[in-house]
C-alpha cells in the first residue's frame, strides 16, 4: 500500500470515528468496497458532476440548453443565456448576432416613445381626460366611448353622467409597470357597462355576431374565437386605434404580448389605419404628457418590429 492510500485510509478512519461531531458538522462517507472515491448521493444520476471510469469529469445535463442563436422573441431581455438583446447590449459588447436586424428598431422606437414623457398618477391622467385639468377626450363638448360610440357630456367628475368610467386598454391585471398608471395612451373613456364586460379579456376576433354573442353593443362584442378562447372584439372603426395603443404599451414598457392577441391586433392595425380622430388625440396627449405614439405617426413601424 503506497503512502497516498495509507493517508486516505487514515483520514476515512478519522471521519468514521468523529461522525457528526466533526468540526464542520458533516460526517465523512465510508469508502465503497471497490476502494474508489464516491462523491456522494448528490452527485449521481441527478445530472451532477461525476468522475467517470476513464477519469474524465462528466458535467451531466444541468448545463441546460444552448443559448438561442437569435433575438427573435427575446428583444428587450438582458440575457437569453449566452448573449443579450436589450438596449445596452452594444455598449456591453454582448449582443446576439442578429440584434441589429431584429431588435434595434424596437430599441429606437422605445426611445422615441419615452422621450419627453411626463408621468402622472391615475387620478392625474383621468383629470386630463375628462375636462377637469385638461380636455384630451372632450371633443365638440362630448366624451365618446371608444368601444360603443356612446357619448356623454363632461360634468367635472371622473365618472361623467354616472355611466362612464376609465378603461385600461392594457389591463392592470396583465401588469402595470412603474410610470404607466396615468399614461393617456392606455386610458380611454368608456361606457361603464362595456368596460365591465370587456374586463381583462384579450382582444381578438369572435366567431359570434350581434345577439348571438355573450355581449354586443355599438359594434363591439364579447365571444369566443376559433380556438375557443373568450375575446373582446372592438368595433371596426376603432380597432386600429386600440391595436396601436397596445403596441405602444408593449414597446414603451417592455411587456410581452401573447401571440394570438398580437396576430389579431396586427390585422386590425392593417385594416383600420390612423384617421384624423386618432391623430387629433395623439396631438392632445402630446400637449398633456409630452410624448407621441409614433405607431400612429408612422404606421409602417409595426411591420419593422417582428415580435411585440
Amino acid at each position: 500500500m503506497d503512502g497516498r492510500l495509507l493517508a486516505l485510509t487514515a483520514l476515512l478512519a478519522l471521519g468514521l470515528a468523529c461522525g457528526d461531531d466533526a468540526d464542520d458538522g458533516v460526517p465523512f462517507d465510508a469508502a465503497p468496497a471497490d476502494g474508489s472515491m464516491d462523491a456522494g448521493a448528490d452527485a449521481g444520476a441527478d445530472g451532477g458532476s461525476d468522475l467517470g471510469t476513464d477519469g474524465a469529469v462528466d458535467l451531466g445535463t444541468d448545463a441546460g440548453p444552448p443559448p438561442p442563436a437569435t433575438c427573435a422573441g427575446f428583444c428587450g431581455r438582458a440575457s437569453t443565456g449566452g448573449c443579450r438583446c436589450d438596449d445596452s447590449c452594444a455598449g456591453a459588447g454582448a449582443c446576439c448576432d442578429d440584434y441589429e436586424t431584429t431588435c434595434a428598431v424596437e430599441a429606437e422606437v422605445r426611445a422615441e416613445l419615452t422621450a419627453g414623457h411626463m408621468t402622472r398618477g391615475y387620478d392625474g391622467g383621468r383629470d386630463l381626460m375628462y375636462g377637469i385639468s385638461g380636455s384630451v377626450d372632450v371633443v365638440d363638448g362630448e366624451l365618446e366611448c371608444v368601444y360603443t360610440g356612446t357619448t356623454v357630456a363632461p360634468d367635472g367628475t371622473r365618472t361623467p353622467g354616472g355611466i362612464f368610467n376609465t378603461e385600461h386598454v392594457w389591463p392592470r391585471s396583465a401588469g402595470e409597470p412603474s410610470g404607466s398608471a396615468g399614461d393617456l395612451y392606455n386610458l380611454r373613456p368608456t361606457l361603464e357597462e362595456a368596460n365591465g364586460e370587456r374586463g381583462n379579456f384579450p382582444f381578438g376576433e369572435t366567431t359570434c355576431s350581434g345577439a348571438a354573442c355573450d355581449y354586443a353593443r355599438g359594434g363591439s362584442e364579447l365571444g369566443v374565437d376559433t380556438a375557443g378562447a373568450t375575446v373582446w372584439q372592438v368595433r371596426a372603426e376603432r380597432q386600429g386605434d386600440i391595436a396601436r395603443s397596445i403596441f405602444y404599451f408593449a414597446t414603451r414598457y417592455r411587456m410581452d404580448l401573447p401571440a394570438a392577441e398580437e396576430a389579431a391586433l396586427r390585422a386590425w392595425h392593417a385594416a383600420d389605419p390612423p384617421d384624423d380622430v386618432e391623430r387629433g388625440r395623439v396631438d392632445r396627449v402630446e400637449a398633456a404628457q409630452g410624448n407621441r405614439n409614433v405607431f400612429v405617426d408612422r404606421p409602417e413601424l409595426v411591420d419593422a418590429i417582428p415580435d411585440f
